[in-house]
């Protein structure tokens, strides 16, 4: 009986050019309440990946989503990042006196670094990395070690505007699709 009372309405999901002129509406708002800036080619590469990506949801939703879990993350980094680059270099420090013997504690160390921080930052660093495999324990810690130092120089910088490849970050943590492919397509 309570069905019958109400009547669906189905709103189509607005079109790209569309989605862009809400956003600009509303993205103000999200920069005023995270400190932090975003430009236009950020809101339609988050138009663009959210509606190929993300598509549990429509435009703008998803669009809006992926912007401000964005802003969220990279205010969160700047906060949570520096401390807690200190505490992984003290954990791997733990393996500085028997490297070899080890070298599975290291492998899931490395694993679990990704886990342990911003996959903005993260995303960061994996553009330096080269890529090389790491077949002892002191070759593993050395990259460790790289990536933790790496981690802490770019999380020191000051932020003060979303990135594509923040944007990007973000639905590659999501998706878990590797950033390169996502940005060049």
């Amino acid at each position: 009986a309570f069905n019958r009372q109400f009547e669906m309405v189905k709103i189509e999901e607005p079109d790209e050019q569309t989605a862009k002129r809400m956003l600009n509406e509303i993205i103000p708002k999200y920069e005023e309440h995270h400190n932090l800036k975003v430009n236009e080619d950020v809101i339609t590469e988050a138009i663009r990946l959210s509606k190929r990506y993300l598509k549990e949801r429509s435009l703008p939703e998803s669009a809006i989503d992926l912007i401000d879990h964005t802003l969220a993350g990279v205010r969160l980094m700047a906060d949570i990042s520096p401390s807690k680059i200190e505490k992984l270099k003290n954990e791997l420090e733990q393996f500085s006196n028997d490297k070899e013997s080890q070298f599975s504690e290291l492998q899931w160390f490395s694993n679990d670094l990704k886990n342990q921080i911003s996959p903005i930052l993260f995303s960061k660093v994996e553009e330096e990395e080269d890529g090389y495999p790491l077949n002892t324990g002191a070759e593993l810690y050395n990259h460790c070690e790289k990536v933790l130092n790496n981690l802490e120089t770019i999380a020191k910088e000051k932020v003060e505007s979303l990135t594509k490849s923040d944007i990007g970050a973000i639905v590659s943590g999501r998706t878990g699709i590797p950033l390169g492919k996502i940005q060049s397509k």
